[in-house]
C-alpha cells in the first residue's frame, strides 16, 4: 500500500494541537532539540528509519513536545522491534519489518488526544482509565490515513493484553473496517509483546518499573502460542545486550 505522507489528522484535538506546535515552537528550533533527544534515544537502523520517513518523525516530534515519556516509549520500541527483526532472519519479510517497526513508533499517537496531566497522573479514577483507553482509537482513525496496514496492527495490539480493548463491540470503532487477516495478527501480536515488555520496564506514573525475571515470567503467562517463546527470549536477550549488566542464563533460570 502507499503510504500518504500527507495524512490528516482525524481527531480535531490532533489537528489544533499540530497546528498550534507550528505556531508555538519555531519548525528550526525544534528540530534542533527533538533531533538531539532523537539521536540519544534513537539506535542506528531506527534512526535511520525515523528519518526517511517524515510522517513518522513528525509524529514523533509532536509526541515530544507533547509528553516525553510516551516519545521514549515509542522510539524505544522501534529499538526493540529493530533488534528483533534483526534476529527474526527469513521469518520476516521486509514488508512486515517495515509494519511493525512503523506500528511500534506510532501506536501511542492518539495519545496526543489525551490531556498530559493524565497522562502522568497517579491514582486515576475508573473514568479516566477509560478516557486514556480512546487514544487507541484516536491512533487508529488518524494512522489509517497514512497506512491501514499499520493501522490495523496497532488497535489489535491491546486485544493481546491482559486489560483487552478496544472490543469488537467498541461503539467508537467501526469493526469491519479493522478486520485483520493473519499476518496482521501476527505482527499485532508482536507489538503487543513488545509494548508489555517495554511498559514493565519504564517508569510510568501508575506503574514502577518491574525486574526482568518478573517481565519475563508474566510474559510466559500471558503469551504461550508456539512462537511466543522464541520473542520471549530474544526480549531477554535484548535486554542483556542493553544493560550489559545480568546473564541471559540467569534470567530463565
Amino acid at each position: 500500500m502507499e503510504r500518504n505522507m500527507e495524512a490528516p489528522f482525524v481527531n480535531k484535538e490532533l489537528y489544533d494541537k499540530s497546528k498550534d506546535l507550528k505556531k508555538i515552537f519555531p519548525e528550526t528550533q525544534a528540530d534542533v532539540y527533538f533531533e538531539s533527544e532523537l539521536s540519544r534515544r534513537a539506535q542506528s537502523k531506527t534512526l535511520e528509519f525515523i528519518r526517511k520517513d517524515n510522517y513518522i518523525r513528525d509524529s514523533l516530534l509532536m509526541l515530544f513536545e507533547h509528553d516525553q515519556k510516551t516519545f521514549v516509549h515509542s522510539v524505544e520500541m522501534g529499538n526493540i522491534a529493530e533488534y528483533l527483526i534483526a534476529n527474526m532472519g527469513e521469518k520476516i519479510s521486509l514488508a512486515e519489518a517495515n509494519d511493525l517497526l512503523s506500528s511500534c513508533l506510532l501506536h501511542d499517537y492518539g495519545k496526543l488526544a489525551i490531556e498530559k496531566e493524565l497522562l502522568n497522573k497517579t491514582n486515576i479514577t475508573l473514568a479516566e482509565k477509560e478516557e486514556l483507553k480512546k487514544h487507541v482509537v484516536y491512533s487508529f482513525e488518524s494512522v489509517r490515513l497514512f497506512d491501514e496496514a499499520v493501522a490495523k496492527i496497532i488497535v489489535g495490539h491491546h486485544e493481546h493484553q491482559k486489560d483487552s480493548y478496544p472490543r469488537k463491540q467498541d461503539e467508537n470503532i467501526n469493526y469491519d473496517s479493522r478486520e485483520a487477516d493473519g499476518r496482521t495478527k501476527i505482527l499485532s501480536r508482536l507489538l503487543s509483546m513488545i509494548d508489555t515488555y517495554e511498559a514493565m520496564l519504564a517508569d510510568r506514573p501508575n506503574n514502577p518499573p518491574k525486574d526482568i525475571k518478573y517481565v519475563v515470567s508474566e510474559l510466559e503467562k500471558q503469551f504461550n502460542l508456539p512462537n511466543d517463546q522464541e520473542m520471549i527470549f530474544l526480549l531477554a536477550e535484548y535486554y542483556y545486550a542493553k544493560n550489559k549488566n545480568q546473564q541471559i542464563d540467569a534470567i530463565f533460570n
